[in-house]
């Protein structure tokens, strides 16, 4: 499995544009993809303008040739990334 773990620190006057199209990727992951066991977006607590993305697929191969090129991904990555007020942390792990 390859589990990664987006944060994301948003623009304060671009919030609503961020969680709609964060969350309209969640749902068709959630919807259209049954290979990705885990894909949650949250709300990182104590911080202001702070959201996570937690998700888990079946390879990092799997993640950069399949999810990465969905339809889905296309259309919505692209509307949140200028909602973005510093660079996103990704963090990658590893099964024990």
């Amino acid at each position: 499995m390859y589990t990664i773990v987006a944060k994301l620190f948003v623009k304060p006057e671009m919030e609503a544009e961020f969680v709609a199209a964060m969350t309209a990727l969640t749902t068709k992951v959630l919807a259209h993809q049954p290979d990705v066991s885990v894909y949650l977006f949250k709300k990182i607590r104590g911080r202001a303008h702070a959201y996570a993305a937690i998700e888990q697929h079946p390879s990092q191969d799997y993640f950069r040739q399949v999810h990465c090129t969905t339809p889905w991904f296309q259309e919505l990555v692209p509307l949140v990334m200028p909602c973005l007020a510093e660079p996103m942390v990704l963090e990658e792990f590893d099964d024990l």
